[in-house]
């Protein structure tokens, strides 16, 4: 795939219509820091509420998938990495929020080293008081920096290390 942008940030969506709006603007505003050319594409997997209606507010590409099949998450991946035309691709759940300087302390790390293929950082869960919330702080908490075995469904990627690996299998 040729690439005409450095970045593209695909947000995967299924009723997320309480969640999209704050998503979409982290997004806009980590990419405001950055003085590199971005596009932003949503890709919705069947959502029956509001989610793609909030969405059109913003000056980003939605892609609706109305397949009768399942739908999942790497679906939505695939396809989002299919259309897009970044450099670097960030993968990010539509319940996600990226923070205000992302992309600016990840993007160097995927520029300066060869044998990076791509970014994580720590997550986070609100309610942070939650039985969950606490648990995926406790484990954040001993994560190492460094090589892992996989990445979880929020992520920064070179392009050409995803299209080496064959991209995300639309069916897991």
């Amino acid at each position: 795939m040729m690439t005409t942008c450095e970045l593209s940030v695909v947000i995967i969506t299924k009723n997320e219509e309480k969640r999209i709006g704050r998503c979409i603007e982290s997004v806009i505003k980590a990419i405001r820091n950055i003085n590199i050319s971005s596009e932003i594409i949503l890709v919705d997997s069947g959502s029956t509420d509001r989610t793609v209606e909030i969405a059109k507010k913003y000056q980003i590409r939605i892609l609706q998938l109305t397949h009768k099949s399942q739908f999942s998450p790497a679906g939505g991946r695939y396809i989002g990495s299919l259309f897009s035309k970044g450099r670097y691709i960030q993968f990010l759940d539509g319940d996600s929020l990226l923070y205000e300087n992302w992309f600016e302390n990840a993007i160097p790390i995927l520029g300066s080293d060869d044998s990076v293929a791509g970014v994580v950082g720590i997550l986070t869960q609100e309610p942070y008081d939650t039985y969950s919330a606490k648990k995926l702080s406790r484990w954040m908490k001993n994560l190492n920096v460094g090589e892992i075995d996989y990445f979880d469904g929020s992520n920064l990627l070179k392009r050409s290390i995803l299209d080496e690996v064959g991209g995300y299998n639309p069916y897991m």
